[in-house]
């Protein structure tokens, strides 16, 4: 598999939710038009998500993880100014590649300098097998950095007691 979802020529924003890409050759998601990604889980794709966007494009990515891509965790073909980049995992991979500025960003305090960026952080998901295959169990064990990880604004009660009061990250969050 090349690319797992390529998102092109819209007009309207579009949503992917609650999705698992893994062992992509190419993107998990490429993208060129503005979107809503939120709690999907990037593992062992060369780009976890690829976007090729204009500055006036709205991009809200939010309480993903992205572990163990080749290339890159995000890459940022155009930076949009209406990038909104927060509450998402990095782990094992060039964490975000900035085209605009020329800079691969890997600590959390260089990821949320970006414009639209915050509360993103670096460490282990602890997936519960992690296999960097289909085969894999890439729920998280309870031990991650990615339970009660994700944007507080966003609804966590359909997330098994004990929830914490806040949405886990990846694609089973809520």
């Amino acid at each position: 598999r090349d690319t797992a979802l390529y998102l092109q020529f819209t007009s309207s924003p579009t949503q992917v939710s609650n999705c698992l890409f893994i062992a992509n050759s190419g993107a998990g998601i490429r993208v060129n038009y503005p979107g809503r990604f939120y709690n999907n889980t990037f593992v062992d794709n060369y780009d976890g998500m690829f976007l090729d966007i204009t500055p006036a494009q709205a991009v809200d990515i939010r309480n993903n993880i992205f572990s163990d891509n080749v290339h890159s965790g995000l890459h940022i073909f155009d930076n949009s100014t209406a990038l909104n980049l927060s509450y998402n995992l990095f782990f094992n991979t060039v964490n975000v590649i900035d085209n605009d500025t020329q800079r691969n960003r890997n600590a959390p305090s260089d990821i949320n300098q970006m414009n639209g960026a915050t509360g993103n952080y670096t460490g282990n998901p602890f997936f519960a097998n992690n296999t960097l295959t289909s085969s894999g169990d890439y729920h998280l064990r309870g031990s991650s950095p990615g339970i009660d990880a994700g944007d507080p604004a966003f609804a966590y009660g359909n997330e098994p007691e004990p929830n914490g009061s806040r949405i886990n990250l990846g694609y089973d969050g809520n």
